[in-house]
């Protein structure tokens, strides 16, 4: 029997909950041991399984972390939902509301939150005005969110009651109206989601659910986690330009700087590649 595990709170009313998981460290090293027809298991020897696991990370042989599968029950607005299932790798099912009425639920983002629009992004949010007179705009801004939205299920609740079929209905509600779904993934996946949705770049709302359900997998999957943290979560890839600038410049020196900003590669760079790069390599770009 699957044993009832203990959602975490996640925003104002969403959770995730494990479900049931398959495999554990082992089924790495199981799966990744029989591709040379090798005996598994010649003795409990936990330093060389998480040497291989390590090994198979870092190098990018990633099919024995297929061996390792869970699954979620998740409660979620619907704009995170929709973000979550651009992850395609995963087995979701989530309630319909052709079937089910659904109830009043919705999401409002803390003042803190809510910021503006990015000026350096297309896809972000600026949250640095954190001054009082900010804030209070912001909790104005909550209180027409929430406006909104009640007033979007009141006519959902009005459609229904005047007939209206469900699947119809549904048509006028906002995209933080809270869902539920089950969704279940293997382990190589669920890393590449958490790479890319625990990142800091990330949008908040999804990023806390990546970092609950990376909570629950560690307790399962110690070694490969440590593993993800090391070679894929806290990892930088380099471009062939990047390696060149830094395979030359192999000595610190007061004009490092100047190397970087001065080499041919890098000034191959586009502008974003090259403030990216310097601020990987702590170097203050002066304009000019």
């Amino acid at each position: 029997m699957t044993k009832e595990h203990q959602p975490i709170k996640v925003l104002d009313h969403g959770f995730v909950r494990l479900v049931d998981y398959m495999g554990d460290d082992a089924s790495i090293v199981r799966a990744a041991r029989v591709s040379y027809n090798a005996a598994w298991r010649t003795g409990d020897n936990e330093k060389s399984d998480e040497n291989l696991i390590r090994y198979l990370l870092r190098c990018h042989h990633s099919t024995p972390f297929e061996a390792g599968e869970i699954q979620l029950e998740v409660s979620a607005p619907l704009h995170v939902i929709r973000q979550w299932m651009r992850h395609r790798t995963w087995s979701y099912n989530e309630l319909s509301a052709r079937y089910k009425k659904i109830f009043e639920e919705f999401y409002i983002p803390d003042a803190d939150k809510i910021g503006t629009q990015s000026k350096s992004s297309k896809q972000a949010r600026d949250l640095s005005d954190a001054t009082n007179a900010g804030l209070a705009k912001r909790e104005g801004q909550r209180s027409q969110i929430r406006l909104n939205a009640s007033s979007c299920f009141d006519t959902y609740h009005q459609l229904l009651a005047d007939g209206v079929p469900r699947e119809l209905a549904r048509i006028n509600l906002p995209l933080n109206t809270y869902s539920h779904m089950f969704a279940k993934v293997n382990l190589l996946n669920l890393f590449k989601f958490l790479q890319l949705r625990s990142h800091e770049h990330a949008q908040y709302e999804i990023r806390v659910y990546a970092d609950a359900i990376y909570e629950i997998i560690k307790p399962l999957f110690p070694i490969a986690c440590k593993a993800f943290e090391d070679y894929m979560q806290g990892a930088r890839s380099f471009s062939r330009m990047e390696c060149e600038i830094v395979q030359r410049v192999k000595k610190l020196s007061p004009d490092t700087d100047a190397l970087y900003l001065n080499d041919a590669e890098y000034l191959k760079l586009s502008k974003r590649e090259q403030a990216e790069f310097c601020e990987f390599m702590g170097i203050e770009k002066k304009e000019g």
